[in-house]
């Protein structure tokens, strides 16, 4: 990065304009890189006006993504800004490592492996490099993968005891620095846990923002199916998974009202992050005696609960 600055540098001092090229960091907003390069924060949009087929919510950026930086001097004939999308309610980060059930694990692309530089070396974090042996798909240098983790398999609903499917958590995003053969280098940009080897990696899709709570219109109600980490009781700001989901006519953004068996009246409400076909992972927006397992919700006020 030095010796690109150097050169970048250099080629200002003989009049022309070329732009850097700036990899996102965790943390990073466009506000911050807006300050780095510009030494104010105020020009964020005219960088997010040069990587809009990239960035498509400004509020958005992704660790591993790499962003053209204009050229200062091309700021002022830079076309303006007209409409900036709604800023979403929540970070991505949680619409994307959060636990959830699906029917059927992502598809597979790879698998994490020993490390082809340092073999005893079983446990990776954010900047680490990780070799990843390659099954199957078209994976090009710099994209973006995703690590994941299938905590459980054969997932029951504890009170009708049907099969709801796999319980998966995404542990880590990675970028891709080099593929040969059956062999992927990729570099951890972004983790809440350890990386680990016989960790699975599938393609990272970019989850679509909650920019507003929705009401929705069917009239469903189910029940807490499972906790955090099996705790027994769920807080504000937790996450938790009911057995509603997407065939149901539940989707992300979707609030659900909730109940205990012992009270007939809304003790609490929940936010759906994530929807599958057979359960959704929502957020505790507020509460007032806790969430557990079995604790009724319903996509209307006072519904009569199971």
């Amino acid at each position: 990065m030095k010796r690109f600055s150097l050169i970048f540098m250099l080629v200002l001092a003989f009049g022309v304009c070329f732009a850097e090229v700036y990899e996102v960091k965790p943390g990073d907003t466009l506000w911050d890189i807006s300050q780095r390069f510009y030494g104010t924060p105020f020009y964020w949009h005219f960088i997010w006006e040069s990587n809009r087929k990239l960035v498509k919510n400004p509020h958005w950026i992704f660790p591993g993504w790499e962003l053209y930086i204009p050229p200062r001097e091309k700021l002022a004939t830079a076309e303006v800004v007209k409409k900036i999308p709604p800023k979403p309610l929540v970070n991505w980060q949680l619409q994307v490592f959060v636990p959830y059930i699906s029917k059927e694990p992502p598809r597979k692309l790879g698998v994490i492996s020993k490390h082809l530089y340092y073999p005893d070396k079983g446990l990776y974090s954010t900047g680490d490099t990780v070799t990843i042996n390659h099954i199957r798909g078209l994976v090009e240098k710099g994209e973006l993968l995703l690590a994941y983790r299938i905590k459980e398999e054969h997932v029951k609903d504890p009170f009708t005891k049907k099969e709801l499917g796999f319980l998966i958590k995404n542990v880590g995003l990675l970028k891709v620095l080099n593929v040969k053969a059956d062999k992927i280098l990729a570099r951890v940009v972004y983790s809440v846990e350890p990386v680990m080897e016989g960790d699975l990696v599938t393609v990272f899709g970019i989850p679509v923002p909650i920019v507003k709570l929705i009401e929705p219109e069917v009239s469903l109600n189910g029940r807490v199916v499972k906790l955090p980490e099996d705790r027994e009781v769920a807080s504000l700001r937790d996450v938790v998974i009911v057995d509603l989901g997407k065939d149901d006519g539940l989707d992300q953004g979707d609030v659900l009202h909730l109940y205990t068996p012992f009270w007939k009246k809304e003790v609490g409400s929940l936010l759906v992050l994530k929807a599958t076909s057979v359960a959704s992972t929502c957020l505790v927006m507020r509460t007032d005696l806790g969430v557990r397992v079995g604790d009724s919700v319903a996509t209307k006020p006072y519904l009569e609960v199971k």
